[in-house]
């Protein structure tokens, strides 16, 4: 079953903008950069996946698009009800991440 959802923040912009509407897929594993949806605290969240540590403490670190330098608290797979189908990150956009991390890490 497909979960549809309208975003009401610009966490991920400018690729996901307010208004639109996204549909999610329920997966068993997630990839880094899978953009995802889930539930804390009876709140909807879409951030991208930065690490998978499901195979150390079932949890992933997410990231937005906003604040792309900056972790977010780790999200349990319980609360993640699906990726996004419709969207993916660019590969310019990852590499710019990449590119901006590292350079953070040296200074």
């Amino acid at each position: 079953m497909n979960l549809k959802f309208r975003v009401v923040s610009d966490s991920m912009a400018p690729l996901i903008k307010v208004g639109d509407e996204l549909t999610f897929e329920k997966k068993s594993a997630y990839n880094i950069f899978d953009i995802i949806l889930f539930k804390r605290k009876d709140e909807l969240f879409v951030h991208f996946v930065w690490r998978d540590q499901s195979s150390f403490n079932n949890t992933l670190i997410t990231r937005s698009l906003k604040n792309y330098l900056a972790d977010e608290e780790p999200v349990s797979i319980g609360e993640v009800l699906g990726t996004v189908a419709e969207f993916k990150i660019p590969a310019a956009t990852k590499i710019k991440i990449y590119l901006n991390c590292l350079v953070r890490s040296k200074l």
